[in-house]
């Protein structure tokens, strides 16, 4: 799954590949699957399996303005969340999951989630939009390797990010 990307990456921009960090630790794993209290997906442990997230200083990420958050990230992203979900807060349909793992993030804060549910009549794996302060959700990714083969072809043509047919898909909260 990831090798194509994690080749082409090293050759066509090294500066960025070099912030990428060293992969998750078994227990960084284990406190994941614990605060989320669900098994953590197979293609987001892989990821993450591969590389821990990029510097935040990284300029270019993994997509154009988006890059790939370190384990703190996530988890300070998803706690609080999860936090107010418990306690009632979000009363409008898909404004939040608890199955939706934070996985890319940019400059404003909005985050590109591993979706473990489904929403809008999706499946389980698809790459979800998230903002706090917007209830535009957009599904950007129908899986993982849509998302790799995605990045892997925009770093090795150095053209824009050809999405796949039909996505980005905008939804709305609600």
């Amino acid at each position: 799954m990831i090798t194509a990307l994690d080749k082409v990456w090293q050759e066509k921009a090294p500066g960025s590949y070099a912030a990428l960090q060293p992969p998750f630790t078994a227990e960084q794993f284990q406190a994941l699957t614990t605060l989320t209290a669900n098994e953590l997906p197979a293609a987001y442990r892989e990821f993450f399996a591969w590389k821990g997230g990029q510097d935040a200083l990284t300029e270019n990420g993994l997509l154009p303005g988006w890059r790939i958050m370190q384990f703190t990230e996530i988890t300070m992203e998803y706690q609080p969340m999860l936090e107010l979900f418990n306690m009632g807060e979000f009363t409008t349909p898909n404004w939040w999951s608890p199955r939706w793992l934070p996985l890319l993030v940019n400059d404003s804060g909005e985050t590109i989630c591993y979706d473990g549910e489904g929403v809008f009549g999706g499946t389980a794996g698809q790459l979800v939009q998230f903002a706090a302060d917007n209830p535009n959700r957009s599904v950007w990714f129908p899986d993982m390797q849509s998302l790799l083969d995605a990045a892997a072809e925009a770093f090795e043509t150095g053209a824009a990010l050809q999405f796949p047919a039909g996505y980005p898909a905008a939804h709305k909260a609600g």
